[in-house]
């Protein structure tokens, strides 16, 4: 234990926070999400860019990210941190949109994950469709990749990963009412 908090001390100056979102990658989210289907009204792409950006910012300063993302992950499994792991910045912006699905009625939201099951790699995000429009033609919507910065991609075009739906962690069929009766507390989490 001793080897591991000098480690930790050593290392320590090495990690910065991350840099806020710029207003070009604002525009950019907002021109993603606008190509799922542009019949859509500009307002709502534009109240579900802004949704997005100010749940991933949120999150960035509650669980007070550091840089590399797997130096954080090593804080948080060593009780140093408290939350912030992808997982979990994918449960809560998933949530926060799914609150607000009656403002959003032309996107639908799933969870994605990629490399399921194995330890080091596996990586959870969020998917963002267009009402009526199959899964492989959403936006990944990732907040933890780039340590609090947000990152997004078609889902068929990441370079990074390929992504498989979770169904199992998904809501997507509950009715409004089902949604607010289930428990999100800590004590009864989704996986």
């Amino acid at each position: 234990m001793c080897s591991i908090s000098l480690a930790l001390l050593l290392v320590h100056g090495c990690v910065s926070r991350p840099e806020p979102l710029y207003a070009s990658q604002q525009q950019r989210l907002r021109q993603a999400i606008v190509a799922l289907d542009t019949k859509v009204d500009k307002k709502e792409s534009k109240l579900l860019s802004q949704r997005i950006l100010a749940q991933a910012a949120r999150l960035t300063r509650r669980f007070d990210r550091t840089l590399p993302p797997w130096w954080h992950n090593l804080l948080v499994n060593l009780h140093l941190k408290n939350g912030g792991l992808c997982w979990q910045y994918a449960d809560a912006i998933y949530l926060d949109l799914l609150r607000h699905q009656a403002i959003l009625p032309h996107y639908r939201f799933h969870l994605v994950v990629a490399h399921r099951g194995e330890y080091f790699r596996e990586h959870n995000a969020v998917l963002v469709v267009a009402k009526d429009k199959p899964l492989n033609k959403g936006l990944v919507i990732d907040a933890w990749r780039d340590s609090g910065r947000l990152v997004f991609y078609p889902v068929d075009k990441d370079p990074d990963y390929r992504w498989k739906h979770r169904k199992d962690r998904c809501l997507c069929g509950m009715r409004n009412e089902e949604f607010w009766r289930r428990d999100f507390s800590p004590a009864n989490a989704i996986e």
